[in-house]
């Protein structure tokens, strides 16, 4: 983490966040704290099949799963 530039991560985002088939999902606690975030996008342009192109968790969530709601 340390050798990625500030940037190029910073554009890589506002570009990946500009395409409407894109997708960010972000997960909180109760006390809307973010515990974690992933991102999709559509794998091979299909609209019906995605991949997980990016998924964080911060260190507290780890090992503890999710409820959606």
């Amino acid at each position: 983490m340390d050798k990625l530039d500030y940037e190029k991560e910073t554009n890589a985002w506002l570009n990946f966040s500009e395409n409407e088939v894109n997708s960010v999902f972000v997960a909180t606690n109760e006390d809307g704290d973010i515990l974690g975030f992933l991102r999709v996008k559509p794998f091979d342009e299909e609209a019906t099949i995605g991949e997980i192109y990016a998924l964080h968790t911060s260190q507290a969530a780890r090992g503890k799963g999710m409820e959606k709601l």
